[in-house]
């Protein structure tokens, strides 16, 4: 036990005695303490010095804001609308600061009590300089901060509308594989405030909000202590230990060291992480620790034994209890004890050990082995036996071990008659290692080298169906070659990966053949899987496997119109970025571009809120960047994609004027990069795309002859990018897009003939591409192309050719919405515009 003063409840007794005549406190004193020597002195030591500093620690009753109603107040530039909680430091309120445009709701915490002592000042301005150092989707952002003019210091919050930890996952059933994936994003950001040399310390249910859409936030880093950076094991130094910086916990959620009173390290975290995790999954704390005596809680958890999982509801009394904990599982009592058993015990005693060298040696370690729970893979907290790993691999492989098992006697025999051919295969060994070597080589050549010149010259693609045919197979070939190194399969991912893109990519030369890059892709994934499952340090194992499922969110949404697919693998991207360390400037934009991704799939479902919301959490992540696009391209280039998304959510949310103005942002980064780095493909593409979705505010906004003239530029470059290569899928795509909206400006303009006839240009572009490559997303832009047609031919008064043409767009949404191919935005905002329409036109 730990020889430093106890300093349990100093800060609340002193604030109860600072209160009473001078004559009262001794008594009061004595009877708080009780027969706690070292409390009772501590506190008579602090009392001492705050009558000693006079009013410096003692403001009058009207300096005390928490203390008195403030609803209605304006602190700095918030308005107090409702008190919303009070923690172990200060209160918290709901605000509200009002834009012209907007009304923004935060979060503001204030210091509460009688006496500003120096020590919760400084607690509460480490706070402040602790969330001005995090940026994390899963952690509450810091907006603001200030001093009142009573000298009040607050911080002004992301207001989080959510509910506690353990009531979301009870109040959606969440099973234990989906509490298991939402404990993973909380230890994302947990991991990610180690990574910023900070340790929580206060790691509960209440301390975790979650949003109605799944998204966990972190809250309140007010007991929160910074890492000495040179401070090798993680731990605090005797520094950054205070007098009441060691009493501030939840006792039931509190490691042992903290009780204590020992060293706190990020194991303590582990440990909070980890009864969490119980609670969650077992829906019971392992123990209590409900004694109001510290000495009792100590003596507590030195004697303190964790039950096994999976036995904790054998001690809750109430059989309608265990029943009640097992169906918010969505299971019985007796699967739920199951489920429990073996891996999840383990992993779970594992984080909760006492002694800290035996727990798991990160946050992010504890999540990797709830991965493999959750991937039927063996974990790492139980002895690495051979029958225990061949149970998970029988687990996972039944029909395979059961046809394997026939064939054992023949393997026995085998191996024995093989022997004797043992070095003479040796020789040929050597000379195939050679030629794989070649193979491997030819392989990087052509997908790396090669490509890059190829893709530059004009008509590359016909090259480049021949380079990515080859390419396939020798892919293959290094991929399933016994000769198989990590770095060679790490090789053979990263050319799959760029095959897919050359097959089927979004941002550059591309084949149009979508099936094929979705099959190289998934290779990719499995080998940079199985390469950071093995070696999950390794941090470019770890950033090829984020930009795989990075591209892979892009093509899920623009090829095969799957939102759902493409969110759950922006999401899996933008924490796998997260948990790298060291976060370079370059990680953190590849984490950006996974939030572009991410937001596109809520615009693709018509939840434009949701899609600015994340944009402007990427926009956040942006702030401390040199963007600038002649000193710094690739943070200029990040930022005007963000630029150009969150234009396009504001237009779809009937902000143009906005709209227009975060769009020509855009569009002035992406023409100085242009400019600058010549007119490559993928620069032409992202420009042309921007100046296509400003013509379209611009149209709307009232300016439809300015709107002409950005269209005519964009225009220019799909025509130049069609022209260089007219096979170019990508390029053919762009440029249909751009005509199919320079046709509706003309028809606002009431140039009728001419938008007609271009609107059927573009439907003619779009049906050859449909044709080649008859996958969900070319079908459902061929529909929009022959809505368009109709709604021209509508404009012009022609109801009978605009009723065929809306007739035929309707049948083929119709069709779409049957085999389930139809976006959120596309039920809830296109079709009624269609059928709208369509009534108008053949009525």
């Amino acid at each position: 036990m730990s020889d430093q003063p106890v300093t349990k409840n100093i800060l609340a007794i002193c604030d109860e005695a600072i209160a009473l005549d001078a004559g009262e406190r001794a008594e009061f004193v004595s009877r708080a303490c009780g027969d706690n020597r070292r409390l009772r002195e501590s506190v008579e030591s602090v009392l001492r010095a705050i009558t000693a500093a006079g009013h410096f620690l003692m403001p009058d009753e009207d300096a005390i804001l928490p203390e008195k109603d403030i609803v209605g107040e304006l602190v700095g530039n918030y308005r107090i609308v409702a008190k919303l909680g009070e923690g172990g430091m200060g209160s918290v309120f709901l605000a509200e600061r009002e834009q012209e445009d907007y009304t923004q709701r935060v979060a503001l915490k204030m210091i509460r009590g009688r006496f500003l002592a120096r020590e919760l000042v400084e607690r509460f301005n480490a706070e402040r300089k602790i969330l001005a150092g995090l940026g994390h989707p899963y952690i509450a952002a810091l907006i603001d901060g200030g001093t009142t003019a009573d000298g009040m210091p607050y911080l002004v919050m992301e207001y989080i509308e959510g509910c506690p930890l353990d009531e979301y996952c009870d109040r959606h059933s969440l099973d234990i594989g989906e509490r298991i994936e939402l404990l993973q994003k909380i230890a994302m950001a947990v991991q990610a405030a180690h990574q910023n040399l900070v340790v929580h310390r206060d790691l509960k249910p209440s301390n975790v909000l979650v949003t109605s859409d799944g998204i966990p936030k972190l809250l309140d880093f007010g007991i929160a202590k910074l890492i000495p950076a040179d401070t090798g094991d993680g731990a605090m130094s005797n520094d950054s230990t205070t007098l009441f910086g060691r009493q501030a916990l939840t006792p039931d959620f509190a490691s042992p060291e903290q009780i204590l009173e020992n060293k706190v390290t990020t194991a303590s975290d582990v440990y909070s992480l980890g009864i969490l995790a119980y609670t969650l999954l077992a829906g019971e704390r392992p123990y209590s620790l409900a004694s109001t005596s510290q000495n009792d809680m100590m003596r507590s958890v030195e004697e303190l034994t964790v039950p096994r999982a999976s036995t904790r509801l054998d001690t809750v009394q109430s059989a309608a209890a265990v029943a009640d904990i097992a169906a918010r599982r969505g299971t019985t009592p007796q699967k739920l004890k199951k489920l429990l058993s073996g891996d999840i015990d383990n992993i779970l005693l594992k984080a909760l050990h006492k002694d800290p060298d035996r727990r798991y040696v990160s946050v992010a370690a504890f999540s990797a082995d709830l991965e493999r729970f959750l991937q039927g893979l063996p974990v790492e907290a139980r002895p690495d036996s051979f029958a225990y790993r061949l149970r998970r691999f029988v687990a996972r492989n039944k029909v395979a071990v059961g046809a394997s098992t026939a064939l054992a006697t023949t393997v026995v025999v085998a191996l024995a008659v093989s022997s004797w051919a043992y070095f003479q295969a040796e020789a040929a060994r050597a000379e195939a290692t050679q030629r794989f070597d070649q193979v491997r080589s030819i392989a990087n050549l052509m997908m790396f080298d090669v490509y890059d010149e190829v893709i530059r010259l004009p008509g590359a693609t016909a090259a480049t169906a021949k380079l990515t045919s080859t390419a396939q197979t020798y892919l293959d070939s290094l991929a399933g070659s016994e000769f198989s190194t990590p770095d060679i399969r790490f090789d053979a991912a990263k050319g799959y990966e760029r095959l897919a893109q050359v097959q089927g990519g979004v941002d550059e030369l591309s084949l149009g053949n979508t099936g094929l890059a979705a099959e190289n892709y998934r290779k990719a994934e499995t080998i940079l899987l199985e390469l950071h499952e093995q070696w999950p340090d390794n941090n470019e194992y770890a950033l090829e496997l984020a930009s795989m499922w990075q591209v892979q969110a892009g093509h899920e949404l623009y090829s095969d119109n799957d939102t759902a697919a493409a969110r759950a693998l922006a999401e899996k991207a933008i924490d796998a970025y997260a948990a790298i360390v060291p976060g370079t400037e370059a990680i953190t934009l590849r984490r950006i571009g996974a939030m572009v991704e991410l937001a596109d799939t809520y615009d693709w479902d018509g939840d434009q809120e949701t899609s600015a919301k994340v944009l402007r959490e990427a926009m956040a992540l942006l702030a401390d960047f040199d963007t600038d696009p002649v000193s710094n391209p690739p943070a200029a280039a990040a930022e005007a994609k963000v630029l150009r998304d969150l234009g396009n959510a504001l237009y779809y949310l009937d902000d143009i004027e906005a709209s227009k103005e975060y769009l020509r942002a855009a569009r002035d980064i992406l023409a100085t990069i242009l400019e600058r780095e010549g007119n490559t493909p993928a620069n032409a593409r992202t420009l042309a795309v921007t100046l296509f979705s400003l013509a379209g505010a611009e149209v709307d906004g009232g300016e439809p002859e300015r709107s002409l003239v950005t269209i005519d530029q964009a225009l220019h470059l799909a025509k130049d990018m069609l022209d260089a290569d007219p096979n170019d899928a990508g390029a053919r795509q762009v440029y249909a897009a751009v005509i199919d909206q320079r046709a509706l400006i003309l028809s606002e303009l009431g140039r009728f003939e001419a938008a007609i006839a271009q609107a059927k240009e573009s439907y003619e572009t779009s049906l050859a591409a449909f044709e080649s490559n008859k996958d969900s997303n070319t079908a459902r832009v061929l529909s929009i192309r022959i809505y368009n047609v109709g709604q021209i031919y509508l404009l012009a008064n022609d109801k009978p050719q605009a009723c065929s043409w809306l007739t035929r767009a309707m049948d083929r949404f119709h069709d779409a919405r049957e085999n389930g191919e139809i976006s959120g935005y596309d039920e809830t905002t296109l079709l009624p515009d269609i059928e709208e329409r369509q009534n108008r036109a053949c009525t």
